[in-house]
């Protein structure tokens, strides 16, 4: 039995799992035209119905091998995610680089490989990647881009060559409040608390109104008073600062100032009243005080919340 004489339904599958429609006119100009011959049809179902059957090294190789004939790289990306898939980081970086190699052009191709290469045992390549990024960047949004960079080699094997490769691509932007509160939590990261502490103040004092200098600040003084002390003044200059409310809230607990840290959590209520973090903690914190009408309240609503959406739930144990 030929592949040509699938149903159509099967033809259907086919082309969603590898080619994704390989015999269309072609709508991106980056994509070759492949003919998608009997041959080739067979071979993509068969690899796709064997990975579905926890068949994964069979299947990628297939995969792969078809995007190296053809040069389709999504072939290649298929190749990437079976890998990715089955957790084999070499044979997905494999992938990953041919899949570039056929579209340089692809952002996701870029993002695929940047993930997987921060996991491996030789970052080298991503520098210029990142230094590439941040140079194309417009200065109001390579701030983030610097926090990105920061948390992806905070994931490398390498400590010590993604601190050095962090440094220096930031180096350029040394004059900025983003890259002092990147330094800060590269040296906070590293134990390094003196760096960290230093830092953060450049970082504060370049922009007195920045919520996450100031909160980056507040981590890492040792004098949890002090830091009480300073978000105190921030919130009551900016009283919108929700983040930098709910840190000193905190602060206040770890304090045992309980009531203070009550009426903090009050006035973000007052603005977000679905607030699932000032629910619960209210709910501590009056049991803490022995008001336990006022804790069943805070704590129903709080599970009322939870109930209502369920990815509050996921931030919330993030967070705590």
């Amino acid at each position: 039995m030929t592949a040509a004489k699938q149903p159509p339904a099967a033809e259907a599958e086919a082309q969603r799992a590898g080619t994704d429609g390989a015999e269309k006119s072609g709508d991106d100009e980056r994509l070759p035209k492949v003919q998608l011959t009997s041959v080739m049809l067979y071979q993509l179902m068969k690899a796709e119905f064997e990975f579905r059957k926890g068949e994964w090294q069979a299947s990628y190789l297939t995969m792969l091998s078809l995007a190296q004939q053809t040069r389709d790289p999504r072939l290649a990306r298929r190749a990437a995610e079976m890998a990715v898939s089955a957790k084999q980081v070499d044979d997905a970086l494999a992938a990953i680089r041919l899949w570039r190699q056929l579209d340089p052009a692809s952002d996701e191709a870029t993002q695929y490989y940047v993930g997987m290469e921060v996991l491996s045992d030789n970052i080298a390549d991503l520098e210029d990647i990142f230094q590439s990024r941040l140079q194309q960047a417009a200065p109001a949004a390579r701030g983030l881009l610097m926090f990105q960079i920061q948390q992806l080699l905070g994931r490398a094997k390498d400590r010590p060559a993604a601190s050095a490769m962090l440094a220096r691509l930031i180096a350029p932007y040394g004059d900025t409040m983003e890259a002092h509160v990147v330094q800060a939590q590269a040296a906070f990261a590293g134990d390094d608390k003196a760096t960290a502490l230093r830092e953060a103040q450049a970082a504060l004092a370049l922009k007195p109104d920045s919520e996450i200098a100031v909160l980056m600040l507040a981590q890492v003084m040792q004098d949890e008073a002090k830091a009480a002390g300073m978000l105190e003044d921030f919130v009551k200059a900016h009283p919108n600062a929700r983040e930098v409310r709910t840190a000193y809230a905190r602060l206040l607990v770890n304090l045992a100032q309980y009531e203070a840290a009550r009426t903090q959590f009050e006035t973000l209520l007052k603005d977000q009243p679905d607030n699932a973090t000032a629910l619960y903690a209210l709910g501590v914190l009056s049991v803490q005080v022995n008001d336990a009408s006022l804790a069943e309240k805070y704590f129903i609503r709080f599970v009322d919340v939870l109930d209502s959406d369920p990815t509050t739930s996921a931030t919330l144990q993030r967070r705590c």
